[in-house]
Formats: structure tokens, sequence, C-alpha cells
């Protein structure tokens, strides 16, 4: 049997996923990424799992890889705020030199996560469509005329650095204002510590035990907490959901796609998230195009990019078959 990887290169984790030609998954993997480490060492680590995979699995066709990075039309890395011993670095390339006789290709991570979303979750029907993709970043994609849009040189579609606050807040690329400086996990914890310090004795005291007791302040637990009715975290992730709701106005005014999906690990917040970014939304957007554009929630989690990447790889495989 024939089988091909997605592989999601993460500012916080790599995660792969192992298919069929159907796209049925066999297996799947992750680990943590290590920054520290340079790309050299992380196509060793992939080569052993690929050496594994085909041991379990059967012959590897394709590799489609999806990073945090924008990716240009060289197929390198053209910029990557959380992951900057990859700029330039020519990862095809190198994972070509190992294994000669795969299919490669190789997108930024939220590309692959709105292909993914586009072909098998909640962007299925759609035609045109956007996602913003809320993690250790704040990643963007297009679907237009029900194809990737990349733009003249690879890199449309990056959201995470729509401006949002004139002279705002300072984004991991070193510019203020950015989308990411405010709905990125990191941007969200940093909100939340300065909400905490403000309140003083006024602070959660629900979300002043968890600390205590060792959880880290995570998205996450902001979520579970304002779920169980916590006014602190709900008012951060309102907070949130404004900012989230400008930046979707934007890319409504821009794009008028029929969906604006959001995915990424913060958007786990659902409604709490949501619904204050859909009234911000309706705050901003002009009228005409507000009645246009639906705001939900990406489907496929954590693995969407890594499927989208597998997607990718796939269609690669189709288009070198002798058959086509």
């Amino acid at each position: 049997m024939s089988i091909v990887c997605g592989v999601d290169l993460g500012g916080s984790t790599t995660k792969i996923v192992v298919v069929d030609a159907d796209l049925r998954i066999l297996g799947r993997e992750s680990f943590v990424t290590d920054k520290g480490r340079g790309p050299q060492e992380l196509l060793d680590r992939l080569d052993l799992l690929f050496t594994r995979f085909e041991g379990s699995f059967g012959e590897l066709r394709g590799v489609g890889i999806s990073m945090a990075g924008l990716v240009d039309d060289r197929g390198r890395v053209a910029e990557a705020p959380n992951l900057p011993r990859f700029v330039d670095f020519d990862l095809v390339g190198a994972l070509r030199e190992r294994r000669k006789t795969l299919v490669l290709t190789f997108e930024n991570d939220v590309n692959c996560a709105i292909v993914g979303e586009h072909r098998h979750g909640a962007g299925r029907g759609s035609q045109d469509l956007c996602m913003l993709s809320l993690g250790t970043g704040v990643g963007g994609g297009m679907i237009v005329g029900g194809r990737l849009f990349r733009g003249s040189g690879g890199l449309a579609g990056e959201f995470g650095h729509l401006v949002i606050v004139v002279d705002g807040e300072r984004c991991t690329c070193g510019k203020p204002g950015h989308v990411e400086a405010y709905l990125s996990t990191p941007a969200i914890v940093s909100r939340a510590r300065r909400r905490m310090e403000a309140a003083g004795g006024g602070a959660s005291d629900r979300l002043r035990r968890r600390l205590e007791e060792g959880r880290e302040l995570t998205p996450r637990l902001i979520s579970e907490l304002a779920t169980a009715g916590d006014e602190l975290c709900r008012e951060i992730l309102a907070e949130s959901g404004r900012y989230l709701g400008a930046a979707c106005a934007s890319v409504a005014h821009a794009v008028q796609p029929q969906k604006i999906l959001v995915g990424g690990g913060v958007s786990g917040a659902g409604s709490l998230l949501l619904e204050p970014a859909r009234r911000a939304f309706e705050a901003f957007a002009m009228d005409a195009v507000r009645r246009t554009v639906g705001i939900d929630q990406a489907e496929l989690g954590a693995e969407s990019a890594a499927i989208g990447a597998a997607c990718l790889a796939l269609d690669a495989l189709d288009e070198n078959s002798p058959e086509t």
C-alpha cells in the first residue's frame, strides 16, 4: 500500500499524520518543536519516523510539509518569527537529498489548514473562504474561486499581520499593532497577567488558585475557568473576541469570502471568543459586507494543517502520475 505523510512544523509542536490514497488516517505522531535545534536535526528525526511508518503501513510516496512561517514561491522560508533558524533554509531540497523518490510539497501552515478545512471540514462547499489560526502566532489563508490563493510571491493571506491598532503592541515580527500582537497565545497570556495585576486582591480566586497549584497560565485554562463562570476570564476572552472581530472586518472588506473560519488552539474557547467577535464584526463591518460573510469555528482541530499538507502531497502525486 502507498502512503503519504502530512507534517505540520509548528512554533510549539510538530504534528504528523500518515494517510492512504483516500486520506484515511492510518497513524499520527507529535513532538515538541525544539527551536534551539536547527533544521538538520529535524530532518534526522523525520527520516527515522518515515522509516518506521514504512515498516508499519507501506511505501511512502509523498510528504507534504506545513510550516509556521512565510513560505515564498521558491519553496523557502522567507520569514518565521517563531522558528528563526529555518529562515531561507531549503527544507524541501534537503529532504529530497535524503529521499530522492519522494514527491514533496511545502506550504505555510494556515494555507495547509484552510485546504484541509475546505475539503474535509467547516469550509466544505465554499468557493471563497478565509481563515485565521490563533496559536503561538496568528496565521491566515485564503481560498478564492475554490483554489488556494498564494499571491504574486506566495505570501498572501497573512492576516495575523494586519494592523488593528496604530502604534500598538509590538508583534513578534517586530512591527507594531498587528493582529498577532493581540491574539496569539503569548499575547493573551500577557494580557491576562496584566489584568490580574490590575485587579490585585479582587483578581479571580479560581485563577489564582489554579496557578498556585502549578497550572500554567494558558488560553486553555482561561477558557476552562470562563466556562465555569469566572468573570475575569470571561472578560479576557471577550476582549480577545473584540480584537478578532476587528480583524475579521478587515478581512471581509478586503476579500468578502463566504466564511471566515477561526482555528488554532485559542479557538477552543468557542462561543466565549466567537460571540464577542461576531458582535465586534457587526460594529466594524459595513452592513452590505457584513450580511454576506459568516464567522465560524474550524472543525479539524490541531491536525488541520497536517491533514491539508497531506492533501497537497496527494494532489502533487496525482499531477506526477503517468496517467495524468
